[in-house]
């Protein structure tokens, strides 16, 4: 994963390359609003669930929720709403604070590519430059979101209630990493008969329930070896704490997620 970010002003730019299929899950910061964009060219992405590509641009509060199954590179930047009134030497200010009040996905291919490739230059730019570029992203970011109703994509009905049943499974599937968890299981926390929850988390997540599981299984046996010492943990203690008790399906699961095995994250090569 490659990271880069850089303060300017009352924005809060941010380039994120991942390599692997990615969940972003976060709380936003209090009087700021997030404008994201990305480019996943191998795999569907999902804004809260809805459909989310090249040509979108998202615009959220209070929280982000991305998901990918693929690589995919996500340039963002945070709007500082309290810095963003008081900051009159910008043009365009007023605009694009009022404009943020607004929430959703926004379809313009042409708008959201020049933003995009904006947030990265602005991103390569030194941390020690001098040289502000709020000047020029607040006018740009104030034009990309013009018609934000006219343009902006709703979720069905329907699909929030999906979300709402998958986000239910993801808590009590965190809670229980450690134990036997069954589609019975999800299909009761979440209230939603089995066959509806298959379809509600391949809709959103583009796993099945217990796919799904699995990677986050595997994503905290990871993180679990990454911090071991690799003279004193072995693989398949590691496996066992995480519910995987076939090392041969928990090696050729982990290598067909991360592209390494086991043995070698734990030896930190």
């Amino acid at each position: 994963m490659t990271y880069r970010m850089l303060d300017d002003g009352p924005l809060r730019i941010s380039s994120r390359r991942v390599n692997l299929g990615v969940q972003m899950n976060a709380k936003i910061e209090p009087d700021r609003i997030v404008v994201a964009t990305i480019m996943a060219p191998d795999s569907p992405a999902r804004w809260f669930g809805g459909p989310f590509d090249d040509e979108c641009v998202a615009v959220g509060r209070d929280e982000i929720d991305l998901r990918t199954t693929g690589p995919v590179t996500v340039t963002a930047v945070a709007v500082d709403t309290k810095g963003l009134h008081s900051f009159s030497k910008a043009p365009d200010a007023a605009i694009l604070a009022d404009r943020l009040a607004k929430c959703g996905v926004l379809r313009k291919p042409i708008p959201s590519s020049r933003l995009r490739a904006a947030l990265r230059s602005a991103c390569s730019i030194s941390r020690s430059a001098t040289r502000p570029v709020h000047g020029n992203l607040i006018p740009l970011l104030s034009e990309t979101l013009d018609e934000l109703d006219r343009y902006a994509v709703e979720r069905a009905p329907s699909l929030n209630a999906r979300f709402a049943a998958v986000r239910a499974c993801e808590a009590y599937m965190r809670e229980h990493l450690d134990s036997t968890v069954t589609l019975l299981d999800l299909s009761r926390v979440s209230c939603v008969r089995s066959r509806s929850l298959i379809n509600a988390f391949e809709a959103i997540t583009g796993y099945s329930p217990m796919d799904y599981l699995k990677r986050l299984r595997l994503s905290g046996a990871r993180r679990a070896l990454q911090r071991a010492n690799p003279h004193e943990t072995r693989v398949i203690d590691v496996a066992a704490d995480w519910g995987f008790w076939h090392m041969g399906h928990f090696t050729a699961s982990y290598r067909a997620m991360f592209d390494e095995t086991p043995s070698r994250t734990l030896r930190h090569e």
